[in-house]
């Protein structure tokens, strides 16, 4: 009796000794991303990656607040991902604290000249 739950579970841990190698080349970068339902969703994104791109460069610029890009970097990734995830509502609150956090550091980069979204 207790060898089958003992069986089951050696049968789903062995589901784990095949991640692929290097973190790539795993399902999710084999689909095509949808394209995001809301287009105004879409363009807020674009403009928040680009912005943190300007802060990321200012941060390696002056050696400093690496660890706040870092973080910034990934409330980005997860943005992106629940946006073309088909997840709105995830999106529209992770981009809400990836813009505030963004306007938090700005000031500690010497403010720079981050591009204008419309």
């Amino acid at each position: 009796m207790t060898r089958l739950p003992a069986l089951g579970l050696i049968l789903a841990l062995a589901a784990c000794a095949n991640w692929p190698e290097q973190g790539q080349g795993g399902l999710a970068e084999l689909r095509q991303p949808t394209p995001a339902a809301e287009p105004a969703l879409e363009a807020r994104l674009t403009c928040a990656l680009q912005r943190v791109s300007v802060l990321e460069a200012a941060s390696r610029e002056q050696g400093r607040a690496t660890g706040q890009t870092q973080l910034l970097r990934l409330t980005a990734t997860r943005a992106t991902r629940e946006t073309y995830g088909s997840l709105p509502r995830d999106a529209g609150r992770t981009l809400d604290r990836l813009e505030q956090d963004a306007a938090r550091l700005h000031p500690m980069l010497g403010g720079p000249a981050l591009p204008e979204c419309t």
